[in-house]
């Protein structure tokens, strides 16, 4: 507990200034960046409109 309270006050006080400063910036986690959890997606097929053009 003697380091809880310090580290949420500056989290609190970090929060304010970032409120003020960028009130709609929003610091996102980046999620999947491990190559052990990353998933590719697979391709998309194109669209049908672009099918029928071709032919």
């Amino acid at each position: 507990m003697p380091f809880y309270w310090p580290l949420a006050t500056l989290a609190a006080l970090r929060a304010l200034f970032e409120l003020a400063v960028r009130p709609h910036h929003w610091a996102k986690t980046a999620h999947g960046v491990s190559p052990r959890t990353r998933m590719i997606a697979p391709a998309a097929a194109p669209p049908a409109d672009a099918q029928r053009l071709a032919s």
